[in-house]
């Protein structure tokens, strides 16, 4: 008798009980235990341990515009905030005329219609966050709570 053939389970290799399906995308960096029966066997599946290799979520889809807005946020933070956050942290004061350019890039409010916001998803908003967010938490927070927190309520 053939057995018919099925997916490999996933487990996480920190003996959790937590099962993965396999086109789900799990932790960085982790290992897995892919249990295997050959058709045929019977008793205990094989376990064998191999790196999961990881592609960030955004990245399984297809390119949108938001992905063009992710490749800019990303050029703005790397080349001209990480340099003038770091020297604002270094003496300990928040740089106000980040915010402004901020504002003057369309980063701010990202998800309001007209009044020079740029009108993107929320998909698109947190691909912004993301960006920011890798260079300083505390611009992404300044950002975040103008965007939605006062923002919002006037729009």
């Amino acid at each position: 008798m053939v057995r018919p053939t099925r997916a490999p389970t996933l487990r996480l290799s920190t003996n959790s009980s937590h099962f993965l399906h396999p086109g789900l995308v799990a932790c960085a960096r982790a290992r897995v235990c892919i249990q295997r029966t050959r058709s045929g066997e019977s008793g205990r599946a094989r376990c064998e341990c191999v790196p999961l290799v990881l592609k960030p979520p955004a990245r399984l889809f297809a390119r949108s515009p938001a992905h063009a807005l992710q490749d800019t946020t990303r050029k703005y933070a790397q080349e001209a905030l990480l340099p003038r956050v770091t020297s604002a942290n270094r003496h300990e004061r928040f740089d106000r005329e980040i915010m402004n350019e901020l504002g003057e890039l369309g980063l701010l409010g990202p998800t309001i219609q007209g009044y020079g916001c740029s009108g993107v998803s929320y998909v698109a908003y947190g691909m912004i966050a993301r960006e920011i967010e890798r260079v300083d938490s505390g611009y992404r927070s300044a950002m975040s709570v103008q965007s939605s927190l006062v923002m919002h309520p006037i729009y």
